[in-house]
């Protein structure tokens, strides 16, 4: 409920004429709503052939990982 108020207030702090408040409310809002499907995607994206391969270097890796956690659903 959080990200969808956040997410639609940005959107009406925009139109109100507050563009940076409104879209860093949006980005808010963004991320409550579809924080858990990230993992997903990075999980996607790293069996991707070029992509994969660029996810799966040791730094990149590492920091995707410390960043996302190990929140996966399965």
């Amino acid at each position: 409920m959080r990200g969808t108020i956040c997410f639609l207030g940005g959107i009406l702090l925009v139109f109100l004429k507050w563009p940076v408040i409104g879209m860093a409310v949006e980005v808010f809002g963004f991320v409550n709503l579809f924080g858990d499907f990230f993992p997903v995607v990075i999980g996607f994206l790293r069996k991707m052939p070029f992509i994969g391969t660029l996810l799966n270097t040791p730094g990149i890796s590492h920091a995707i990982d410390k960043v996302m956690g190990s929140r996966l659903p399965v």
